[in-house]
């Protein structure tokens, strides 16, 4: 059995997806993620996105509530850069620099906003958030991380954002928390799945399979279709 299942690039543990699961979606973009995990699985979606203009293309449903938020590691305000390519639109951390593609949004701190929101539980944290990701969840309380189901969290180290000894802090909390981590990229954390144990028990076999067998076969799938997607060129004897 594959124990894990990937969508719009965050791999996720399957046996913790279901109807009932609730998902909490940080960065959403164009709300791809939480579109298709409501399509696969019927659960309910809050995304967040920073970006006025792609917040309002996300097309609410009963399923899915979308925000016009920054999650930040608190309330208040940020500048907020606008990327030509809205997937890198991030917090502008230069308060000196003066550009049009810099705006001003609202931002809330994770941990109390969702307590506002009474959910019951958060089944699904996923994060893209382009650097801001150790922050907010520095800023996160312990009491409150033990109680998410599964986290899926794109660190940026791969981009040169993130150094490598937060993220070891990070993944050491996650496991003093409970967590098992499975990261899926070999050479960057631009992938990594945090399971939380209280919520879904796993034997030796089912993680050894899911950290090694499946993981090592998707990076033989990428590798092959990036072969073949490389344009051929026909002989010219």
């Amino acid at each position: 059995m594959n124990y894990l299942t990937q969508i719009q690039g965050h791999t996720l543990w399957r046996p913790g997806l279901s109807a009932q699961a609730i998902v909490v979606d940080l960065g959403a973009n164009r709300g791809e993620f939480s579109r298709q995990i409501i399509s696969t699985y019927g659960c309910k979606s809050y995304a967040f996105e920073a970006n006025p203009v792609l917040a309002e293309r996300i097309v609410g449903t009963n399923n899915l509530t979308v925000f016009n938020y920054a999650v930040a590691r608190e309330h208040g305000k940020l500048r907020f850069r606008i990327a030509a390519n809205d997937e890198e639109s991030t917090i502008e951390r230069d308060p000196t620099m003066v550009s049009p593609d810099i705006i001003e949004v609202q931002s809330v701190h994770l941990e109390k906003f969702l307590q506002s929101q009474s959910l019951p539980r958060i089944d699904v944290l996923k994060m893209d958030i382009e650097g801001a990701e150790i922050e907010v969840l520095e800023s996160c309380s312990d009491e409150f991380l033990i109680h998410i189901g599964q986290a899926s969290i794109e660190f940026h180290d791969f981009l040169g954002m993130t150094p490598p000894e937060a993220i070891d802090r990070t993944v050491k909390r996650f496991n003093s928390l409970g967590f098992t981590c499975i990261k899926i990229w070999q050479h960057a954390w631009g992938d990594a799945l945090f399971i939380n144990t209280k919520y879904f028990p796993r034997s030796l076999p089912q993680i050894l399979w899911a950290k090694y067998l499946t993981r090592n076969l998707w990076g033989i799938q990428r590798v092959v279709s990036r072969s073949l997607s490389r344009p051929q060129y026909a002989s010219t004897k």
